[in-house]
């Protein structure tokens, strides 16, 4: 179980990664922002591989203040421990 909980957990951050590059991309404008419909100048999510969900819910996780996730995190693997 600690093996799928790290792996979940790398994921987490991997994705929360992602998220922050997407928002630093629109702030250089090398990603499209929604609505955008300029020609091939900026990277759109199908371009870097990623739904439009995957984006938002990237870029919601990139707005967690990095405490915040490392303490549920903690919370969380604590829950497991002390169900088991």
């Amino acid at each position: 179980m600690t093996a799928s909980l790290s792996r979940l957990e790398i994921k987490l951050h991997a994705k929360q990664r992602a998220g922050h590059m997407l928002i630093e991309g629109k702030k250089a404008g090398q990603v499209k922002e929604q609505g955008d419909n300029t020609r091939r100048t900026k990277a759109s999510t199908s371009d870097i591989g990623i739904t439009r969900n995957e984006s938002s819910d990237f870029q919601r996780l990139a707005a967690v203040p990095e405490r915040v996730l490392e303490k549920a995190i903690s919370t969380f693997r604590a829950t497991l421990v002390t169900d088991e």
